[in-house]
């Protein structure tokens, strides 16, 4: 006997609606110019980019970075003692929900120990990494501390007298501020890159005493020769500037156009040694190390000397997570060791005492103080009674 089979009732496709609720058009095919489709669809999104999200505004701020000073305002971290990231982190997303690591690395880099703002914003404690480095990334929130630099004072000073504007935050829960009352002009102060759709930003940052001195200069007479007060741009990274005067009054007057940044360096008697001590903005220290790798490799770059104790040198071999392989280390006849073994070189040394095995090993080959010249790695580690033969590769 066959089983009488219940009628099945069907489930709403979006029970979150409700019951009976219909959705207007649903599956429904609708054919539209592609023209009002933009002005519709396009149009909106491309304005809220442009107004609140990718470019600066007269405060010098964009929404995101607006959005975290002002959380850590409230929470007393301009007078008081440092906390933890993380607790900034999670503080700012009542204000800016797009999550936490977006909001952690707009604080990492505002702080001081990252070095991407000429002015920074944050007074940091632990590792925030360095701009001037791809591979020396921060670490994570819950490791860090930060609070607000003293300079902060300026931002906020009459934010409690009604002088900027208050909206609602996204969940209407609080309110932000529209702008903040800075009494500097905090736009030219740090350089800001800002990309939105259809118009893009490039800021350079400029001295801060000058910046002044010439605002100053302005108000009390709107005619002011700007070049004469702020000659040039700064750069936290410090750098040598090709200066253009006919190039640079004529920036100033369209606000448009590019200056040419050099590295400094000092050639060191006598230890057959360059010494970089400050680099462009725009680089990092390893895509200098590659490119003066790729020049040797290429042969672009050749040693004019053959005398071995020209070519000798006193060097730190270190590892990447900072143990020391061993101290003053001597390079002997290092031409002919790349003549001889092409892009491998043989060390002898018998103060390693075959500490380090294996295989893979990255380490840095380092000059005195100066920059880091080659990246290194340990392909071979051999161990003998009198000491230990590595194998090191320029990569």
């Amino acid at each position: 006997m066959a089983k009488k089979q219940s009628k099945k009732t069907l489930k709403p496709v979006r029970p979150q609606l409700g019951d009976g609720v219909e959705i207007l058009n649903a599956g429904s095919v609708l054919e539209d110019p592609i023209t009002r489709t933009l002005e519709t669809n396009y149009m909106p999104y491309a304005m809220s980019v442009i107004v609140s999200r990718a470019l600066p505004e007269i405060d010098g701020f964009k929404p995101a970075h607006r959005k975290l000073l002002y959380t850590m305002y409230e929470m007393g971290l301009l007078k008081g003692a440092r906390t933890k990231s993380a607790n900034i982190v999670g503080s700012t997303m009542h204000l800016n929900p797009h999550g936490d690591a977006a909001i952690y690395d707009t604080m990492v880099r505002m702080g001081r120990g990252n070095e991407s703002l000429l002015v920074p914003f944050v007074d940091s404690k632990g590792n925030f990494g360095k701009a001037y480095s791809r591979d020396m990334s921060c670490a994570a929130a819950r490791y860090t501390e930060a609070k607000l630099e003293g300079v902060c004072e300026e931002l906020f000073r009459d934010i409690d007298k009604e002088t900027v504007d208050f909206v609602p935050n996204y969940d209407s829960t609080t309110t932000e501020p529209t702008l903040l009352p800075v009494t500097f002009p905090t736009i030219l102060a740090n350089n800001t890159l800002g990309i939105a759709v259809g118009m893009a930003c490039n800021i350079c940052s400029f001295n801060l005493a000058e910046l002044c001195a010439t605002t100053v200069a302005l108000m009390k007479d709107e005619h002011h020769d700007i070049g004469t007060t702020m000659p040039a741009p700064d750069f936290v990274g410090g750098g040598q500037i090709l200066y253009d005067e006919a190039q640079m009054r004529e920036i100033y007057e369209n606000g448009r156009g590019s200056v040419k940044v050099r590295a400094r360096y000092n050639a060191v008697p006598g230890e057959n040694m360059i010494e970089v001590t400050q680099i462009p903005p725009t680089t990092t220290v390893e895509a200098i190390m590659d490119k003066s790798a790729e020049l040797v490799k290429t042969g672009k770059v050749k040693f004019s000397c053959c005398d071995h104790r020209i070519l000798a040198h006193t060097v730190d071999l270190i590892l990447v997570d900072g143990e020391s392989v061993g101290k003053c280390i001597i390079l002997l006849g290092l031409l002919q060791l790349f003549e001889r073994w092409g892009n491998d070189l043989r060390i002898k040394q018998s103060d390693l005492r075959g500490r380090f095995r294996g295989v893979g090993q990255c380490a840095f080959l380092a000059f005195g103080s100066g920059l880091v010249l080659f990246r290194l790695h340990i392909v071979q580690t051999i161990g003998f009674t009198s000491g230990v033969d590595i194998a090191l590769n320029i990569c």
